[in-house]
C-alpha cells in the first residue's frame, strides 16, 4: 500500500475490491471517472465499503495517478461528498449496508441513496399524476388477475420488481386462438415456447412464488428494419440542482429478442436517424427532456430520496407518444463516449456544488 495520504473531493462507494493489475474495474464502479483525461487529476477515489472506518472517518481507497504509477491504494480521509455505486442489491439492503449508508449520510452529502424497484417507480409516477407516462401495469399477486390483465392487453411483459438490464424479463403474447408465445430471458439465454390458455395460470403462479413481479402491458414500439427501438436517456442535475437531459441514444433489439440492452445484443442507433411522428428527433429533444424532468421530480418527491442522476428506457409508439419503460438509479455508463464525457463533467460540477451547498440534496417538498 502506498504511504501517501491524498484527499479527494468525491468518493465513489463500491462493494468490490480487485487488484487492477489483474483486470479492469467493472463498468458499474464508474472507475473511468478516476482516470478520464478530461478531468483534473486525482479528484475521484473508489471506496470499497468494507474498507471504510466510520470511527476515524478514513478509508482505504483506490485512486489513479496519471503518471506511470497508474492505480494506487492509499489510506485517505473520507471525501466530503459521496456517490453511492454499490452494485449489488443484497449488499446494499443488508443490515450492515443500510447502517453504513445511514451513518455516512448523516455526516456528509451522499446522493443516489439506493436502488429503485419497478413497482415503487410505477406507484410513485401513478401517485404523482403521471399514470399516462408509462404502460398499464399490475403487481403480480393473483394468477387469475394476471391472466385477466393479459387477456385484456394481448401482450405483456413480466418483470422482476428488483431486476435490471432485462434479466428475468419474460414476454407473453397472443399468437392465435388458444395459443400464446412466451419468451423468457434466463441465465442460460433466451428461451421460447408455446403455451395453451389452460397453462397461463400455472405460469403466473410460478412467477408469483419465485419473487415479486410486475406485469406490464406491451406497447407497439417504433420499429426499424423489423426490430423494436427505444431510447436510453440520462437525466442529471446541474449545479443549481435542476434536472437536465445529459444525453440520449437509440437502441434496437436483436430480431426476436424483447430487450434492447447492448449486453443482450442490442444495437446502438444514432439519434439523428430516428424521428418522432415524422419529426426529426433532434428537434424533439426538448420534449423528451421536459417529459423526463417531470418524471424525475415525481420520483424524488414521492420516494423522498435525493438523487443526482437517473437513467430511463423510453418507448416511443407510432403516434410519437413517450412511455417510461424503466427507471434506474444506478445507471451503467453509456456506450457513447460523448455522453460518458458530459455525464462525468456534470457529476464533478454537481459534487462541487453540493459540497458548498448541501441543501441541493433536499428532496422536493
Amino acid at each position: 500500500m502506498s504511504l501517501a495520504n491524498p484527499s479527494f473531493p468525491l468518493g465513489v462507494l463500491i462493494d468490490i475490491e480487485i487488484d487492477p493489475s489483474a483486470g479492469e474495474w467493472p463498468e458499474h464502479t464508474y472507475a473511468h471517472l478516476a482516470h478520464d483525461a478530461n478531468h483534473i487529476p486525482d479528484r475521484v477515489a473508489l471506496l470499497p465499503i468494507q474498507r471504510i472506518d466510520i470511527r476515524t472517518n478514513e478509508a482505504v481507497a483506490w485512486w489513479y495517478r496519471r503518471d506511470a504509477s497508474g492505480w494506487q491504494r492509499s489510506l485517505t480521509p473520507l471525501p466530503p461528498v459521496l456517490y453511492n455505486r454499490i452494485g449489488r442489491r443484497k449488499i446494499e439492503a443488508s443490515r450492515a449496508g443500510r447502517r453504513l449508508l445511514r451513518r455516512l449520510a448523516t455526516s456528509r452529502p451522499l446522493f443516489n441513496p439506493g436502488f429503485l424497484d419497478k413497482l415503487g417507480v410505477y406507484r410513485a409516477l401513478e401517485r404523482h399524476g403521471l399514470a399516462d407516462a408509462m404502460p398499464a401495469f399490475i403487481q403480480l399477486e393473483s394468477p387469475e388477475a394476471a391472466v385477466s390483465f393479459y387477456c385484456k392487453h394481448q401482450e405483456v411483459f413480466v418483470k422482476p420488481s428488483t431486476g435490471s438490464l432485462g434479466r428475468g424479463v419474460a414476454r407473453l403474447s397472443r399468437v392465435g386462438p388458444n395459443e400464446n408465445r412466451l419468451s423468457e430471458n434466463t441465465a442460460a439465454g433466451l428461451v421460447r415456447r408455446r403455451l395453451r390458455d389452460s397453462e397461463l395460470q400455472t405460469l403466473f403462479r410460478r412467477y408469483r412464488q419465485s419473487s415479486d413481479y410486475v406485469v406490464q402491458a406491451g406497447v407497439a414500439l417504433a420499429r426499424r428494419s423489423g426490430r423494436s427501438v427505444d431510447l436510453r436517456a440520462l437525466m442529471q442535475k446541474d449545479q443549481d440542482g435542476r434536472w437536465r437531459l445529459t444525453g440520449a441514444a437509440g437502441r434496437a433489439a436483436v430480431a426476436g429478442v424483447h430487450t434492447t440492452h447492448t449486453v443482450h445484443g442490442g444495437a446502438r442507433i444514432p439519434l439523428d436517424s430516428l424521428s418522432l411522428s415524422g419529426e426529426p428527433f433532434a428537434s424533439a429533444i426538448g420534449r423528451l427532456e421536459e417529459f423526463l424532468q417531470r418524471a424525475s421530480l415525481a420520483l424524488e418527491t414521492q420516494l423522498r430520496s435525493s438523487y443526482f442522476e437517473l437513467s430511463y428506457d423510453v418507448g416511443v409508439d407510432g403516434s410519437g407518444s413517450l412511455f417510461i419503460l424503466e427507471a434506474n438509479a444506478k445507471p451503467f455508463p453509456f456506450d457513447e463516449e460523448e455522453i460518458r464525457s458530459a455525464a462525468a463533467a456534470r457529476l464533478m460540477a454537481f459534487a462541487e456544488a453540493v459540497r458548498r451547498t448541501p441543501q441541493l440534496l433536499r428532496p422536493p417538498p
